[in-house]
């Protein structure tokens, strides 16, 4: 399977460091919660995506070589956990990161946007080991949620423009908020554009949902 990003709002914030400009401290992702529409991931006006619980253990059991990156650039590089400058962790809301920011421009830059409150999102690339995927009936038509269950991460990335909101406060998130009152096709494929995905890598991504779960 292809690489893929997701990304969303949510408070990003830089702690004091005994080296360079600081480290920079986020959720990369958050696990579904049925109580919170934020942690739903709106691919298409009939698909949806969630994030299950465990879905980076295996990862981080692994140890695998992840980049922090300032918006997934790997000209930005911001921490790397073999070198033991990005650190990762899981908590009750999902995938928490640390990046030691390096004393470079691009290390110095990213944590001064961040204190100014310009960067509040965060993202993580990842290739999906597992999901599943269900059907069901919504107003008559067909709705399919897939559950990534088992990723390999590739980075995690502060960002300046999330994709779909996140909050701590669990409130109804922008994209779904917007989605109810208007077009949820058009939301989709705002939230899509934002996270820079190529419009012909999603059609195949949402194909391969609805056949997985018209098969199952």
């Amino acid at each position: 399977m292809n690489a893929e990003r997701r990304s969303r709002s949510m408070k990003v914030e830089v702690r004091a460091a005994k080296e360079g400009p600081g480290t920079i401290v986020g959720h990369a992702a958050v696990y579904y919660d049925p109580k919170d529409d934020g942690t739903r991931y709106l691919l298409w006006d009939d698909v949806e995506e969630r994030v299950a619980r465990g879905a980076f253990d295996r990862a981080l059991r692994e140890r695998q070589d992840v980049r922090a990156l300032l918006n997934h650039s790997p000209d930005h590089v911001l921490g790397r956990t073999a070198a033991g400058t990005l650190r990762l962790a899981t908590d009750e809301r999902g995938l928490v990161y640390e990046a030691d920011a390096p004393d470079t421009q691009a290390g110095r830059d990213t944590v001064a946007l961040v204190k100014r409150g310009d960067v509040t999102g965060s993202s993580f690339g990842f290739r999906v080991v597992k999901d599943t995927v269900t059907r069901e009936t919504r107003d008559g038509r067909p709705y399919y949620i897939r559950t990534i269950e088992d990723v390999d991460l590739y980075d995690v990335s502060p960002v300046t423009f999330p994709a779909y909101e996140g909050t701590d406060a669990g409130a109804r998130s922008a994209i779904v908020s917007r989605a109810v009152g208007g077009d949820p096709a058009a939301e989709a494929a705002r939230v899509r554009a934002a996270a820079g995905e190529d419009p012909a890598a999603a059609a195949a991504r949402r194909a391969r949902t609805i056949a997985i779960a018209e098969r199952s």
